[in-house]
């Protein structure tokens, strides 16, 4: 009977243990996800217009540094996409060793690059 509740009791710290595990290593990887798209960024329209897109580390949206009306956000390993007020997607999207900015309003996709801190 003893070996049974040690049995038992050993399971449950160990699933607990590697829970938490777990648990931790998703914040640490989402904080080094959410680090990738905070920043200042720009891109060409088709016109040559520059574009500059800023993300704050609150996840707001500032494009030419207006703020933008945005109802949600969701964050992936590879993508950050708002919602703004009128249900339009506003996106950044990491593939491979590029970002790019689209915009549903546009359906138009723009290459970013990120500006560099002074």
């Amino acid at each position: 009977m003893n070996k049974k509740l040690l049995f038992i009791s050993a399971s449950v710290v160990t699933g607990i243990v590697g829970s938490l595990l777990f648990k931790k290593n998703k914040q640490q990887s989402m904080k080094e996800h959410q680090q990738l798209f905070i920043g200042n960024w720009h891109y060409l329209r088709r016109n040559n217009e520059c574009v500059q897109v800023t993300i704050t580390s609150d996840f707001k949206l500032l494009i030419q540094g207006k703020e933008q009306n945005i109802r949600d956000y969701q964050l992936t390993s590879t993508r950050l996409s708002f919602l703004d007020q009128m249900g339009y997607e506003i996106m950044l999207e990491q593939q491979a060793d590029a970002f790019y900015f689209y915009d549903e309003t546009e359906d138009s996709s723009y290459k970013l690059t990120k500006q560099l801190s002074h």
